[in-house]
């Protein structure tokens, strides 16, 4: 039963337009027969020239409830739906004989409708419910379903102009005037709109429909930040819910929101804001991947270091472990990366740091970062491992003096993890019993194999801040410096040596504070290769020594991975992504270096191939590699079809292609500093 609408005599001055609610149907309004009734003798009035009375004592003054619209598949236009579908039934029985089909007609539908109050069209002008709606009039009023009885009793409406609908207590939403209208038109007249017709023709979708409703319902209530708290660490988070898509999402999700609420706490903490502190995330969103975020301040490197160490702090305040246990979320500053939106402010700083060093000063920058993407790849071998690549990297060098440097530089590299495997020991002893009490306080749900790890995150954490505040005081004097050299538009020698030693020193500290921040690339060559060229495409030009940077760093990861991994087929396709980075860097080492005679190594096409698939399995939605354990079989078979049988072939392959390109690169030192045109 639809919304009647009774509207004043349209010129007269004086007359009165109002809703009368004398007993209202709820949810529809109006008594329909006391409303017609009414309507009648107002017009029978208006026939005989005299003005319709209103009897303003009927006229509810009480406040109106605002109107509802509810939203599209609820539980009433289910119902709706149902309705509808009786009509049909009926219409179909009515077709046996007029007995049967007066037994329906009597048989009011409107006790099995739910209550609920409809809006009005929101356009200015519409019609009373037409009782007809084909051409032939006469035709449809002789329709069997209406007895002549009931032709008397319902009275003709005459189209009347509708008010407004208040816009303040109806919500504009396109789809809800033909909801109401079809609920209008089953009441009514018993009949069924058109536009109700799909409805019941995808009935049958109806139920996967509602599954996946419920389903949605089900994640929204879930409470993530127990589940969380029950698995202890992302780890098994991952191996208990990763078969089940929708929580798996949901728990990403979460992650995410509870990441950016300690970040926006951190803004305040600083004083700061999202403008002058970004957070960026540019890593991949598969449903495996970790969540890193970079803390990016412009020019305003100082503020990067601060923001690192509050939100580790406030990370343990209320988890009382690590963000990267947790969430596999670790924070970092920019380091290496040059600052500035887009490619061309990034150059411009590039510019800047290469301006304001010496020839001899980039020498031994070059250097520096060398032996610091040398060290990703010692830190992740054993001693025997390490002692196998120094020999085959060093006898493939055919000049004398470059073998000897480079034999200097793998000491260097020893001496280098020697140190760092001192600090880190260092501070996890002295952490371990205010880790525990923590742990204890909070009542973490950790075993002491999975405490032993926390703590030594914690350790990595605690010593990536305490260099980051080294880098602070570095940046401090160095931007004095060069603001004055850059005021006197003249530079000195004293000031020149002294740019020199603070920017080495910047990246020696940046560097040093990298080798602890968990999962972090040491060099600049890394970061422009990967973040910023391959993830964020700003198509940074890098130089054949900075492709070795990120070529010996992806390297170093890939190690990791296989020699973390005892199953052949995960340590496959958990190092896939380092492989296939080692073989771009390669690639655009060859294009930059063709005409110097480099050669791509011998295993360099089918390991690049062999990583793209390898990627795609890791990377596949498909139902049948959903587990680790069916994406494992499938890359061991993938393997084993391009004659690789066990994963240390696998890693002496990759080794082999990591030897090659550094001995050419070496031999051809003079040109490797020269930047050259991005590539992929």
């Amino acid at each position: 039963m639809g919304t009647v609408l009774v509207s004043r005599k349209p010129s007269t001055a004086n007359s009165l337009s109002i809703f009368t609610k004398r007993k209202p149907t709820r949810g529809f309004g109006f008594n329909s027969s006391h409303v017609m009734a009414k309507t009648a003798n107002r017009q029978q009035a208006v026939k005989n020239n005299k003005a319709p009375s209103y009897d303003l004592s009927q006229v509810s003054m009480r406040p109106q409830a605002k109107l509802t619209v509810n939203q599209p598949g609820d539980a009433y236009e289910q119902e709706a739906d149902k309705v509808a579908q009786q009509v049909v039934q009926r219409q179909q029985k009515s077709q046996q004989g007029e007995e049967e089909e007066e037994k329906l007609q009597a048989k009011s539908l409107a006790h099995t409708i739910t209550p609920v109050i409809q809006r009005a069209k929101s356009s200015k002008k519409a019609k009373a419910p037409k009782v007809s709606t084909s051409k032939n009039d006469s035709k449809k009023e002789e329709s069997p379903k209406e007895s002549p009885k009931q032709k008397e009793k319902a009275p003709e409406v005459e189209p009347v102009k509708k008010p407004e609908a208040d816009k303040s207590k109806v919500e504009d939403k396109k789809d809800a005037p033909d909801k109401g209208k079809g609920k209008e038109n089953i009441a009514e007249t018993g009949k069924k709109p058109e536009a109700d017709k799909s409805k019941v023709e995808d009935k049958k979708d109806a139920p996967e429909k509602g599954k996946d409703k419920k389903k949605k319902a089900e994640n929204d209530n879930k409470d993530y930040k127990k589940m969380v708290g029950d698995a202890g660490n992302w780890e098994k988070v991952k191996k208990k819910y990763l078969k089940d898509k929708e929580t798996m999402q949901g728990l990403i999700k979460f992650r995410k929101e509870e990441v950016g609420k300690i970040i926006n706490e951190v803004r305040t903490s600083l004083k700061t804001d999202a403008q002058n502190l970004k957070d960026i995330a540019p890593g991949s969103t598969d449903l495996t991947s970790d969540y890193d975020v970079t803390f990016d301040a412009g020019e305003n490197k100082s503020l990067e270091g601060k923001a690192v160490q509050e939100f580790n702090k406030l990370f343990r305040e209320k988890w009382g472990k690590e963000s990267g246990t947790i969430f596999d979320t670790n924070v970092y500053t920019t380091g290496h990366m040059p600052t500035g939106e887009g490619k061309d402010e990034k150059e411009k700083d590039k510019g800047r740091t290469q301006w304001q060093m010496t020839e001899e000063g980039e020498k031994k920058s070059d250097k520096l970062l060398d032996e610091m993407a040398l060290l990703k790849i010692r830190r992740n071998m054993s001693q025997s491992q390490w002692e196998k690549y120094k020999k085959n990297m060093l006898n493939g060098i055919k000049d004398k003096n470059t073998k000897q440097e480079t034999e200097g530089r793998l000491k260097k590299v020893e001496l280098l993890h020697q140190e760092s495997q001192e600090e880190l020991k260092n501070k996890a002893s002295k952490l371990t019993k205010k880790h525990e009490s923590l742990l204890q306080k909070l009542k973490s749900k950790l075993n002491n194999k999975d405490k032993k790890k926390d703590t030594e995150m914690a350790a990595n954490n605690q010593l990536y801040e305490s260099y980051l505040t080294k880098v602070e005081e570095n940046l401090t004097e160095l931007e004095a410096v060069r603001k004055d050299v850059e005021d006197q538009q003249v530079r000195t020698k004293e000031q020149a040596k002294k740019l020199d030693e603070l920017t080495l020193d910047l990246q020696e500290m940046r560097s040093k504070a990298l080798v602890f921040a968990n999962e972090a690339y040491h060099t600049g060559g890394a970061v422009e290769h990967v973040v910023l060229n391959q993830q964020m495409g700003q198509g940074i030009s890098i130089s054949n020594n900075q492709y070795l940077q990120s070529a010996n760093e992806q390297t170093g990861f890939a190690v990791e991975q296989i020699n973390h991994h005892e199953n052949m087929g995960m340590a496959l396709w958990k190092s896939s992504k380092y492989v296939d980075r080692l073989c771009d860097a390669i690639d655009n080492i060859h294009k930059n270096h063709k005409k110097e005679g480099f050669k791509l190594p011998g295993k360099q096409e089918e390991m690049s191939n062999l990583a793209t698939e390898l990627l795609k399995i890791k990377k596949s939605k498909d139902k049948n590699l959903a587990t680790d354990k069916q994406k494992s079989k499938a890359a061991k078979k993938l393997a084993k079809d391009n004659k690789i049988n066990s994963k240390e072939q696998y890693l002496q392959d990759i080794l082999s292609m990591n030897t090659d390109v550094n001995q050419q690169i070496r031999d051809k030192k003079d040109d490797a500093k020269k930047p050259k045109k991005a590539g992929k």
